[in-house]
């Protein structure tokens, strides 16, 4: 709440060319899924006033949930005059960063109820929006996904729920 508006990067998965893993289907090579590689955590760097940034991952509790990020809403969705930040993951449950005071934050999706579909089944998300959508004052969270899939509405009904 400093004014300066800091960076959020939401990374993906542990992967590159050199030890690439072989994937089939019907013997044709494919880019293997998302599950068979490690997760990331995501990266907050704050900034410095000065037009330069410093990684304060660590010392928020970012770099403590690994995620495979594909979309990311920012909002104060409890009211505590606070950002918070949601991690649409692609094949893994989602994350909801309660911010803590803009001091640190604490992984509250599951306990929300937003890390999962209604069948408490992971998403592939892909992108998500906080929208007021009933006009409450109240942003709830929209999540896109891959086809085939669900694209979850989760509806806010205060009080951190």
């Amino acid at each position: 709440n400093d004014g300066l508006a800091d960076l959020f990067v939401s990374n993906y998965c542990q992967w590159d060319t050199t030890s690439s893993l072989v994937c089939q289907t019907n013997g044709e090579r494919l880019y293997c899924s998302p599950r068979h590689y490690n997760p990331l955590p995501h990266t907050l760097y704050r900034n410095n006033g000065d037009g330069t940034f410093t990684d304060v991952s660590a010392e928020t509790g970012m770099a403590a949930h690994p995620g495979r990020g594909m979309g990311v809403a920012i909002a104060d969705y409890d009211g505590d005059g606070y950002t918070d930040i949601f991690v649409a993951n692609d094949d893994a449950p989602f994350q909801l960063f309660h911010n803590i005071g803009g001091k640190r934050f604490e992984e509250v999706a599951l306990n929300a109820g937003v890390a999962f579909a209604e069948n408490g089944n992971v998403v592939s998300g892909m992108g998500v929006d906080f929208r007021d959508v009933y006009n409450k004052g109240l942003p709830a969270l929209w999540v896109t996904a891959i086809e085939k899939e669900t694209f979850p509405l989760f509806v806010n009904l205060g009080q951190g729920q």
